[in-house]
């Protein structure tokens, strides 16, 4: 099964989904927030910008794990 990585192209503001992780990581809500914000003032489509708040969210997400739980077999 192919993964598909995130892809940034030139345009992207790593800078600012950099300090998105940090305010993320530092489970900062007011920064997190703002950096958001300002990324959505610089026009960002409201996709890349949930790709990259799971992309940086995902790996701190604890997600249950039921067996069966996918074929709908509790």
């Amino acid at each position: 099964m192919a993964t598909t990585a995130a892809v940034l192209n030139a345009s992207t503001p790593t800078a600012e989904y950099a300090r998105l992780e940090e305010r993320i990581i530092a489970r900062d809500q007011k920064g997190a927030s703002d950096v958001l914000y300002r990324l959505m003032k610089q026009s960002r489509s409201v996709t890349e910008i949930t790709r990259e708040t799971v992309r940086i969210h995902a790996p701190y997400t604890h997600v249950p794990y039921r067996p069966g739980s996918i074929r709908g077999t509790s």
